[in-house]
């Protein structure tokens, strides 16, 4: 997992289709006060899918620390497809970004 130092211009994928690798927000879960949100597309370089994490108090005008941003290898065109807490992690289910075949995996 790569904690990425930049952020992620989403402008470009924002109008595209998910077929297009277009954004698409596929899970959500909540642990220890911070919401992540993983996406399905776009899937970066390939291979790269992206969650995103952020203190659940800046949603709501709080003043919590900055969000976080992952940029996850969890194979060829895989996007985020699910998010679950379990305990002290955040489970992943990986499958293909866009509709089709393809295989899925499970990530914690």
């Amino acid at each position: 997992m790569d904690q990425a130092q930049g952020g992620l211009c989403v402008a470009p994928f924002v109008d595209q289709r998910l077929e297009e690798n277009g954004l698409t927000i596929e899970g959500i879960a909540i642990r220890d006060e911070r919401l992540s949100a993983g996406l399905r597309g776009p899937v970066l370089d390939g291979n790269r899918a992206v969650v995103v994490a952020v203190d659940i108090d800046v949603l709501f005008g709080g003043t919590g620390t900055a969000h976080r941003l992952f940029r996850l290898s969890l194979g060829d065109g895989r996007g985020v497809r699910n998010l679950a807490s379990f305990g002290e992690w955040i489970l992943i289910l990986a499958g293909p970004a866009a509709d089709g075949p393809g295989s899925y995996a499970v990530y914690a």
